[in-house]
């Protein structure tokens, strides 16, 4: 708080002067004043204690929750990153499964297990005629 005292308080020339024209009850007025404001200042400055430390306090949930933030950002990141892997690793295996023989490539050496898969794909029609040929 501000004491309200003349604008040329510090000026000695005109301290003397003010000493003077200020009468008994204005100074006991004035008195009265600083020694409320002297009792008043430690409540002050335990309420700016107070304040200080919850700003302290704050600062550190602030921390904390930002600290927070971060894992469950990095987190959230990780497993997005294991959800795309899977889905192209599902997407992958579907692909290869839809090809079928194809995957393997051209038919080079025909084997009985070869034809025998070859025709279960085709529908199985193909050995049973061809066997059927053979005994004819």
């Amino acid at each position: 708080m501000i004491l309200q005292l003349p604008l040329h308080y510090n000026s000695t020339a005109e301290n003397s002067a003010t000493l003077h024209d200020i009468s008994d009850e204005q100074w006991a007025g004035r008195t009265q004043q600083v020694d409320k404001m002297s009792n008043e200042l430690p409540n002050i400055e335990k309420n700016l204690d107070n304040v200080k430390e919850d700003q302290d306090d704050m600062r550190l949930v602030v921390k904390d929750l930002r600290r927070r933030l971060g894992r469950i950002h990095d987190r959230r990141l990780a497993r997005e990153r294991e959800l795309a892997e899977r889905l192209e690793g599902e997407r992958a295996k579907a692909a290869q499964e839809r090809t079928g023989l194809a995957n393997e490539g051209p038919i080079v050496h025909v084997s009985v297990s070869t034809t025998a898969s070859v025709v279960t794909f085709a529908g199985g029609r193909a050995f049973e005629e061809s066997q059927s040929k053979k005994d004819d």
